[in-house]
C-alpha cells in the first residue's frame, strides 16, 4: 500500500526484475509494475459522491477539497473523480484543492481557515478519514452546519458526526475484504493461479 507512488517505483521495478511477485493494496504506483492491485476504483466512487453532492446542493455553490497527501494515487483519483461529478453542474465551482498530509490536526486547521476566508462556500469534500475528522471537528466548532460535507471512509468519529448532521455521506470501503484478497492474490501469484478480474 504505497505512501507515495513516485518514490516507490523504483523499489517496485527492482522487485519485478528480481522475479518476485508485488500485489498491490488500496494505493497503486505511478506506473504499472505489480502483480495484481486490489482496491477500490477512487476515481469512479469520488465522481458519485460529487454528483450526489452537487444535486443536493441544487446545482449551485462553493466547494472544497480537503484531500490527504497528494503522493498517493488515492487522493489523486479521488480529487479528479470528485471534480468530474461537479462537472454535471455548471453553476457549481471548486475553489481549491488542499493537502493535508494525513493529519487530523492541519485538516482541521486548514477547513477553519477556508470557512473563515470564504463565507460564502457551501460544501466540503474530504478525501479520505483523516481529512475528514478534521473536517467534521471544524465544521461542528464553526457553527457551520448549513455546510454540506460528504467524504470518503468511515469511522466511529464519522458516524457519530453522520448521526448528528455534521456529514451529510460518505463513501464507505471495504478494507477487510481488500486486505483478504490481497493476501490471497499473493498466495496465488506465488503458485501460478493469480488470474485478475474486476468487480
Amino acid at each position: 500500500a504505497t505512501a507515495d507512488s513516485d518514490a516507490l517505483l523504483p523499489y517496485a521495478k527492482e522487485i519485478r526484475e528480481k522475479g518476485i511477485k508485488l500485489i498491490l493494496v488500496d494505493s497503486g504506483l505511478s506506473e504499472p509494475v505489480g502483480s495484481c492491485f486490489v482496491g477500490t476504483d477512487n476515481y469512479a466512487a469520488a465522481k458519485y459522491v460529487g454528483d450526489v453532492m452537487g444535486g443536493e446542493m441544487g446545482g449551485t455553490g462553493k466547494v472544497a477539497v480537503i484531500s490527504h497527501s497528494t503522493q498517493t494515487t488515492t487522493a489523486g483519483q479521488r480529487a479528479e473523480g470528485f471534480a468530474r461529478g461537479i462537472r454535471n453542474y455548471p453553476d457549481m465551482e471548486i475553489v481549491g484543492t488542499y493537502d493535508i498530509g494525513d493529519s487530523t490536526e492541519r485538516s482541521y486547521e486548514t477547513t477553519t481557515l477556508i470557512l473563515s476566508e470564504n463565507p460564502d462556500i457551501s460544501g466540503l469534500f474530504a478525501t479520505n478519514q483523516i481529512s475528514a475528522e478534521g473536517v467534521s471537528r471544524a465544521i461542528r466548532e464553526s457553527g457551520r452546519e448549513d455546510i454540506r460535507f460528504y467524504a470518503f471512509d468511515s469511522s466511529t468519529v464519522q458516524n457519530e458526526a453522520l448521526e448528528t448532521g455534521i456529514v451529510d455521506g460518505f463513501a464507505v470501503q471495504m478494507p477487510f475484504n481488500m486486505g483478504y484478497m490481497a493476501v490471497q492474490a499473493a498466495v496465488e501469484a506465488a503458485d501460478g493461479t493469480l488470474r485478475v478480474t474486476s468487480i
